[in-house]
């Protein structure tokens, strides 16, 4: 991944292209350069140290669970931003960004689907 500018890179996984655009779209307006995936599986192919300093976590996927996604990034030593997103359940995406918290390092914040562009760069400022 190339980084701008700032000096800031995004990851956005989830399964869904339009979520993904959008969200590309807000980060842009904060200068954020966006890597955009639809696998979980390929993602966790990224030797540490990751190159991201926030993500947005589709916690439903559809090749893995976001709960493997996060216990990943632990491993990993992440330390950047976490946004743990749900279109389909909303207390599971809470569960998960409560176990991202407890195991340190993240800044973990949890929203249902739909998002505001707002609300996404209220946790990418």
């Amino acid at each position: 991944m190339q980084v701008n500018s700032t000096g800031r890179s995004l990851l956005v996984l989830d399964d869904e292209p339009a979520f993904c655009r959008f969200v590309n779209s807000a980060a842009k307006l904060l200068d954020y350069e966006v890597e955009m995936s639809g696998s979980g599986r390929d993602i966790m192919k990224t030797a540490a140290p990751l190159p991201w300093d926030a993500i947005v976590l589709d916690i439903v996927m559809p090749d893995i669970d976001g709960i493997e996604i996060i216990k990943w990034l632990t491993c990993q030593g992440y330390d950047g931003r976490l946004l743990v997103v749900s279109g389909y359940a909303p207390n599971y995406a809470r569960m998960a960004a409560e176990l991202a918290e407890a195991s340190g390092g993240m800044q973990v914040n949890y929203h249902s689907k739909p998002i505001s562009i707002e609300d996404i760069q209220a946790v990418l400022s």
